[in-house]
C-alpha cells in the first residue's frame, strides 16, 4: 500500500477510498495501491508546501546546490528502480525509461552547477549577445 507525501512523511490512510494502478501493458496486473488523501491531508500538504515555498529564497545558493546533487545522488543510486517503475507506469520501453531518467539526473546536476552563481553579476562575454555569470 502506498498513499501521499506530506512534510516528507509518508501518510497511509485506512480511512479513505483506494485507487487502483494498473500496468499499461496488461490491465489485469494491478502495479500499486494507493490510498487517497483525506481533506485534512490535502490542506497539511499544501500548508507545508507554502511553508517550504517561503524557506527556499533564505536557502544559501550552495547548500540549494548540495541539494540537488544529492537527489541526483538518491535517483542515480536507484537507476534500474526508476527506470522500472517509469516503465510499469507508462508503458515505455525500458530502455526508454532508463534514458529518461539519465536526462533527469543530468538536469539535476546541471541547475546543481548553476545554483552557486544565483545572484551573480552578467559580463559581456567575447561572442556579442552572451553574457556570462559571475558572483
Amino acid at each position: 500500500m502506498l498513499g501521499s507525501y506530506i512534510d516528507a512523511k509518508p501518510v497511509i490512510r485506512e480511512d479513505t477510498p483506494r485507487i487502483k494502478v494498473l500496468n499499461p501493458i496488461d490491465a489485469r496486473d494491478e502495479d500499486a495501491i494507493f490510498s487517497t488523501a483525506s481533506l485534512d491531508d490535502v490542506r497539511s500538504a499544501i500548508d507545508s508546501a507554502y511553508e517550504a515555498f517561503d524557506r527556499w529564497p533564505s536557502t544559501p545558493p550552495h547548500q540549494r546546490g548540495r541539494i540537488l546533487f544529492k537527489a541526483a545522488e538518491i535517483i542515480e543510486q536507484s537507476l534500474n528502480e526508476f527506470s522500472r517503475l517509469l516503465t510499469m507506469e507508462e508503458g515505455k520501453t525500458l530502455r526508454e525509461s532508463r534514458a529518461e531518467v539519465e536526462r533527469a539526473i543530468g538536469i539535476l546536476r546541471f541547475y546543481a552547477g548553476l545554483a552557486p552563481r544565483i545572484g551573480g553579476k552578467n559580463s559581456p562575454t567575447t561572442v556579442k549577445g552572451f553574457y556570462d555569470l559571475y558572483h
